[in-house]
């Protein structure tokens, strides 16, 4: 996940890899990620990313998963 994200700030045409690329314990890279894709603009493939997200990441905030506010 690390190198897709470091390869989208080096060439934004490769964006279309983030979505295939999220891990179930790297969150904060998942996080990162997103708004890189949102900075770049790609706003299609940042939705695709959060949608896909928010289902491997179900406790996150940030991705507004399912179980965000399980205490």
């Amino acid at each position: 996940m690390e190198h897709v994200h470091e390869m989208i700030k080096s060439d934004k045409k490769k964006a279309n890899l983030a979505t295939g690329a999220l891990a179930p314990n790297k969150v904060h890279i998942a996080e990162n990620t997103h708004r890189l894709l949102v900075k770049i603009g790609d706003n299609k493939t940042a939705e695709d990313y959060k949608k896909n997200a928010k289902d491997i990441y179900p406790y996150s905030t940030y991705f507004e998963g399912a179980k965000k506010d399980v205490k």
